[in-house]
């Protein structure tokens, strides 16, 4: 929401998620929206050449569990 311009974006997401958002909340998730795409802009700057896809900078073992069939909850059980 750059120079008093409201968000569109916002405006339209909202619509489409049929809420409905009072001015103020609306300009605070516009300001909120442009900081995540300006963080989106920033990681598509960056020189990713050579970096493994999969590369996480913390040691983040993956410890895969057995895929076993167990059974879930009943009807009841889940409404109960």
């Amino acid at each position: 929401m750059e120079n008093g311009m409201e968000c569109p974006d916002v405006r339209h997401l909202a619509r489409l998620a049929r809420l409905r958002l009072e001015e103020a909340r609306e300009e605070a998730l516009s300001r909120d929206l442009e900081e995540v795409l300006g963080f989106f802009q920033a990681l598509g700057e960056l020189d990713t050449q050579g970096v493994d896809p999969a590369f996480h900078p913390l040691p983040a073992p993956l410890t895969p569990r057995d895929d076993r069939e167990e059974p879930g909850l009943s009807p009841e059980e889940a409404l109960g």
